[in-house]
């Protein structure tokens, strides 16, 4: 998946535009996409598995186990970040073993729209006017809490 130079982004070239949708397609390139400085190394199988689960939307839920430092909530705010910019969810609740992780990662995916470059010339703005850190909603409509 190729690396995009936020600087660089014509939104309507054919190019941007099959990025864009294989985006929309999956998790795998969203995170590389849109979130080239965190996912830096190669996905591994246990990540492809993951990715397969993210992406079917007839799993309604599922525990994902993998060793510290796998990735595990980074995989999570990317998927949950196309689901804003794409507009499909209207609502989000990050989950985590206590509410004030829960809280820390909704405050990750919050900085993450609203400072990643790439994300803004491709989708616009992600502000909005109600952002607080138990519950904010998105310019896309989508509520995160």
């Amino acid at each position: 998946m190729k690396t995009l130079n936020s600087e660089d982004i014509d939104i309507r070239s054919p190019e941007i535009q099959e990025i864009v949708l294989s985006c929309f397609r999956n998790t795998r390139a969203t995170a590389r996409v849109l979130f080239p400085n965190r996912f830096t190394r190669p996905f591994s199988k246990m990540h492809e598995k993951i990715f397969k689960v993210l992406d079917d939307d007839s799993i309604q839920q599922a525990v994902i186990a993998a060793p510290r430092g796998f990735g595990k909530t980074s995989l999570g705010m990317a998927h949950e970040a196309g689901k804003i910019v794409f507009r499909e969810k209207k609502f989000i609740v990050p989950v985590s073993c206590t509410a004030s992780q829960a809280i820390l990662q909704g405050e990750n995916l919050k900085r993450e729209l609203l400072s990643n470059t790439t994300i803004g010339r491709l989708f616009g703005p992600m502000k909005s006017s109600s952002f607080s850190q138990d519950q904010w909603i998105t310019e896309t409509g989508t509520m995160v809490m």
